[in-house]
């Protein structure tokens, strides 16, 4: 049986993903700048891969506001396809 090589590269971005949507907004410089610098802090401190990731961020507070507004909001794992 051939040995299978690991593959080379990154992931799959999101981009790339039929589970993701592209969303555009606007919110205040200074909000941003705030949150990229405590974003930067964040990653540096933590071995989660997407601790840094702004979307990720976003996706979390989307998801705690769904909650509670008594939406059941299904685990990113459980609504991810897998590939």
């Amino acid at each position: 049986m051939a040995e299978q090589k690991p593959k080379r590269g990154r992931p799959p971005a999101k981009h790339s993903s039929k589970d993701y949507a592209q969303m555009s907004l606007y919110i205040h410089k200074t909000v941003r700048s705030l949150v990229r610098i405590e974003l930067l802090k964040q990653a540096e401190q933590s071995t989660e891969p997407n601790s840094g990731e702004f979307s990720a961020l976003v996706e979390n507070l989307l998801r705690l506001w769904l909650k509670q507004h008594g939406v059941k909001v299904p685990s990113a794992r459980k609504t991810a396809t897998k590939r």
